[in-house]
Parts: C-alpha cells; sequence; structure tokens
C-alpha cells in the first residue's frame, strides 16, 4: 500500500502541474477564464481514460473546482488537494489490490469520486477550517 499511496501523490503533483499549470494557463490567457477552465476540465477528464458519462461529470466537477480555487486563491495546493484526496479515496476502496484509479471498476471510481466531492464540499464549505482555506 505504501508504494501506492507514493504513486498517488506523485500522479496528483504530474496532473496538477500539466492540467492547472500549463493547459488551464495557457487557454486562459488565450480566450479567458471559463474556456480555459472548461478546456482543461474537458482534457482533465478525457485523460483518465474511461468513457463512464458519471464519472466523466464527476471529473469535470472537481476540475472546475481546482481551476476555481486557483484563480480565487493563486495556489495550485488546492487542485493538488482534490486531485491527492480522488486518489487517496480510490486507493482505500480499492479491494482488488491490483492499482490506483484507473484499473478500479467502474462502481469503485463512481464511489471514489462521490465521497471525494462530499469530502471537499465539507472541507471547502463548511469545515471549521473553510474560512481558512479560503482567504486570498
Amino acid at each position: 500500500m505504501d508504494s501506492r499511496a507514493a504513486t498517488c501523490g506523485a500522479s496528483g503533483l504530474g496532473d496538477e502541474f500539466l492540467f492547472r499549470g500549463v493547459i488551464y494557463q495557457y487557454v486562459r490567457e488565450r480566450f479567458g477564464v471559463i474556456a480555459g477552465a472548461l478546456i482543461t476540465a474537458a482534457a482533465f477528464a478525457v485523460s483518465h481514460l474511461n468513457f463512464y458519462l458519471p464519472l466523466i461529470v464527476l471529473l469535470v466537477v472537481l476540475s472546475l473546482m481546482a481551476s476555481s480555487l486557483l484563480e480565487k486563491t493563486k495556489a495550485y495546493l488546492y487542485g493538488y488537494i482534490i486531485h491527492a484526496t480522488l486518489d487517496i479515496v480510490a486507493l482505500l476502496l480499492d479491494t482488488s489490490g491490483v492499482s490506483a484509479f484507473l484499473y478500479a471498476d467502474v462502481y469503485q471510481r463512481a464511489t471514489a469520486l462521490c465521497v471525494t466531492v462530499i469530502l471537499l464540499a465539507w472541507l471547502l464549505f463548511a469545515s471549521p477550517w473553510s474560512k481558512k482555506l479560503l482567504v486570498v
């Protein structure tokens, strides 16, 4: 489990660098915040190689959350927290003992994404730390 946890952390950093650090910034500079967020969200969802519609929608939502937090705070940390939370929840729910998010079955992924969205929504908007997290 320890090497898979490290993989979760490393892949989240790489993905956030690519999607928020490169793609979002490039599109945002040329076409604006909304286009940047939408195009990045679509690319993020497609990159996870799953074409099960509820999962695509949830990945888009997570990506839009990360982009909006980047705009509000100017910090990549929140996108990384979203990503790492998703990966860790998927890892904890993984019963196959084989893999991280890409190889889990559809129901594990859906559950992981739902739990992640709920946890992040609570953390960002309802937890005792929410006001501190979203201070610019």
